[in-house]
């Protein structure tokens, strides 16, 4: 209710939620329950109802008697699914939010080995999960440098896009819509890990939770300056690309306005690859690595087929001994030109005087 598509909150219902005392039961819920899940969904739902919202997080703090101590405890919990959401919860709290940042630092701040476990996880979801974790929190962590920490949790989501299930391709696309509008440095990290690319070989899915999700991403991508201009080339390239962005784009999904405009002021000048697709063309520079294959494939089928044609007349031939007294083969002649030999007296014209031999 409070959250929506890239963790885009909702003030009204934050508000109205605010409204009808609901803080303050989470708050209390958080602190005495005796179960540790309900504990951490409490803490996921608060850092939901104030996300991105300053007021109500002021209010957090100074009248509901929140700690974030709570919620840290519940990172080192034994259960893994706990520590887990917990770490969601704190993401929340941080997310896009420095002073809440500092204040978790304040706090005592994260450890990487907590995430590790899940870092190196089989379960695709736990992996995905985390990645996105220790890049929100990356400022908290205090046992690695901030860079490393956005450097290995983007990579980790961008081959998860690859990834055979299509549940984690939603998950992971999903995770890189809310990073792509976070802080500067992080959408230019996506776009040099080829992250552009890959989603829009998904925007052809057949699933339509995937092409939403990709849909999404890249509309968020398009605020960033090298995003765009990936995604621009793409939508150049390949036509019918622009066409499925937008179609499955989610309504409360974003995209740059001047992405929109520059491609239809460019689709009225002429786009250079859609005369050529509309003739049965491919389209000009393709990402996707399947159709550079194709391509590459048939650039090679082309050129064998010229040298096996062309390799007679490339070889080249030895003339034969010029002899005026030796008649020339004709063309028709079984006698090939090779075998051809000079007669065993034309040699004699030039032996020398003391070359010759004595006989007796």
């Amino acid at each position: 209710m409070c959250v929506g598509v890239a963790l885009i909150n909702n003030p009204v219902t934050q508000e109205k939620i605010v409204e009808e005392q609901a803080l303050t039961i989470l708050v209390l819920l958080l602190q005495t329950h005796s179960s540790l899940k309900i504990k951490v969904e409490a803490a996921c739902t608060i850092a939901c109802v104030v996300l991105r919202n300053s007021s109500l997080q002021s209010l957090l703090h100074e009248k509901e008697g929140f700690k974030y101590t709570d919620v840290l405890n519940l990172l080192y919990s034994g259960d893994k699914d706990i520590c887990l959401r917990a770490g969601h919860a704190l993401a929340l709290f941080a997310y896009n939010n420095t002073l809440q940042q500092f204040c978790l630092l304040k706090n005592g701040g994260v450890e990487i080995s907590i995430y590790e476990p899940f870092l190196q996880s089989e379960n695709e979801a736990e992996k995905a999960n985390a990645a996105f974790q220790i890049v929100v929190l990356s400022r908290i962590i205090v046992d690695m440098d901030q860079v490393s920490l956005s450097a290995r949790g983007l990579t980790i989501l961008s081959k998860l896009l690859q990834a055979k299930k299509s549940a984690t391709v939603v998950l992971a696309a999903e995770l890189l819509a809310s990073l792509a509008h976070t802080r500067a440095g992080i959408p230019e990290a996506i776009s040099a890990l080829g992250t552009v690319e890959c989603l829009c070989n998904h925007l052809i899915s057949e699933e339509e939770e995937i092409r939403v999700a990709c849909a999404d991403a890249l509309g968020y991508l398009t605020f960033n300056r090298t995003a765009y201009r990936l995604l621009l080339m793409e939508c150049r390239n390949q036509p019918a690309l622009y066409n499925q962005l937008i179609n499955n784009l989610s309504k409360d999904g974003r995209i740059s306005k001047k992405f929109t405009e520059e491609f239809d002021c460019q689709k009225k000048i002429g786009l250079p690859s859609l005369s050529l697709v509309k003739n049965g063309g491919p389209p000009v520079n393709p990402s996707s690595w399947k159709e550079t294959q194709e391509l590459n494939s048939e650039t090679t089928h082309r050129n064998n087929r010229y040298l096996s044609k062309s390799a007679v007349i490339r070889v080249p031939q030895k003339p034969a001994t010029a002899n005026p007294n030796h008649q020339r083969i004709s063309a028709v002649s079984p006698v090939p030109i090779s075998i051809a030999t000079r007669p065993k007296t034309a040699h004699l014209g030039n032996v020398k005087p003391f070359q010759q031999k004595v006989t007796k």
